[in-house]
């Protein structure tokens, strides 16, 4: 009976794990690309287009041999659908590009005080304050977290 609860329990914890994995992937598909995003960019059977590229300030980021083309506000998905479609007039066929967030540096928190790191902190979407605070590495001995802002 024990054996059984057992693996009852780790059935149980994968099945809550694949589902916070798909939950992240789907959101990871409808984030909007912003400044300061890091991308990855991919062209199917064309390694030498790779490229990994950061989106400017004015919401731009250069692919050659097409130049610059807006990202800020698109979707990873309709970035690569945008490059595929202005590819088809430099190459014989139609390749799939794969748009992947690197990171999601337009989302990010600045951490100060006293945490063991201090610094910037890039996120998908943004955590609650503890967790920012545990990213960053806790809270030094002695911090006052009444004051935290």
């Amino acid at each position: 009976m024990k054996a059984a609860f057992t693996s009852l329990r780790c059935v149980l914890i994968l099945a809550i794990g694949l589902t916070g994995a798909w939950a992240e992937r789907a959101f990871a598909q409808d984030y909007i690309l912003g400044t300061d995003d890091v991308l990855t960019i991919s062209v199917y059977l064309h390694p030498e287009l790779e490229r990994t590229v950061s989106v400017s300030a004015q919401a731009f980021v250069t692919f050659p041999p097409l130049g610059e083309i807006k990202a800020a506000g698109l979707t990873a998905k309709q970035l690569g659908d945008q490059i595929s479609d202005k590819l088809s007039t430099y190459l014989r066929q139609t390749s799939s590009v794969t748009v992947t967030v690197s990171k999601f540096m337009s989302r990010s928190v600045f951490v100060s005080g006293a945490v063991a790191v201090p610094g910037r902190y890039a996120f998908e979407k943004i955590p609650s304050l503890m967790e920012v605070i545990g990213q960053a590495g806790g809270a030094l001995p002695g911090a006052d977290l009444t004051r935290v802002e």
